[in-house]
C-alpha cells in the first residue's frame, strides 16, 4: 500500500522502504500509524496507567516490597546519597548483574506502582524516592 503515511508523525511507507503503517479498521477516514508511533503510544499509556494505579491505591502507607525490590530501593538511596543524582537504568543493571534493561524497567515500574518512587516520563536519571525511611513497610510480608 504505497502512498500511506502515519497519521501521527507523517512519515510515509516509502520513507521506511517497506509497509510499516498499521491501518485503524474502525476509523473513517482510515487512520494509519507507524510502528515507531505505536511503541511511543504504548509507552505513554503504560506510564499513565502506572501513575494512576499508584495514586488510586495510596492510602498514606507504602505497599510492601519484595526482597529484590527492597534491594533496588536501597541501592538507589545509597547511589543518590553518594552522587546527588539518581542512577541510570544501566547502572542499576550493572549493579545487580542484569543483562537486560527490560528487567530494570519492570522492577522500577512495579516499585513505582507500590508508591515507593516517582519517575518522569522519558527523562534520564528521573527516579525520585517517595519515602526516606527504608523500614516503613518493606519488612511486611505479603
Amino acid at each position: 500500500m504505497s502512498g500511506t503515511s502515519c497519521s501521527f508523525c507523517g512519515k510515509s511507507d516509502d520513507q521506511y522502504g517497506e509497509r510499516r503503517c498499521f491501518v485503524g479498521s474502525s476509523a473513517s477516514p482510515p487512520v494509519f500509524i507507524c510502528h515507531r508511533c505505536v511503541v511511543l503510544c504504548n509507552d505513554i499509556l503504560a506510564s499513565h496507567r502506572a501513575r494512576e494505579s499508584c495514586d488510586r491505591c495510596r492510602d498514606g502507607t507504602l505497599r510492601p516490597l519484595s526482597k529484590r525490590q527492597a534491594q533496588i530501593i536501597a541501592f538507589v538511596r545509597e547511589f543518590i546519597a553518594e552522587h546527588e543524582f539518581a542512577p541510570s537504568f544501566e547502572e542499576i543493571a550493572e549493579h545487580f548483574s542484569y543483562r537486560s534493561l527490560a528487567t530494570v524497567h519492570e522492577h522500577l515500574t512495579n516499585i513505582q506502582r507500590k508508591g515507593w518512587i516517582r519517575r518522569r516520563y522519558n527523562e534520564f536519571r528521573s527516579i525520585e524516592l517517595v519515602s526516606a525511611s527504608p523500614s516503613s513497610s518493606s519488612e511486611k510480608t505479603s
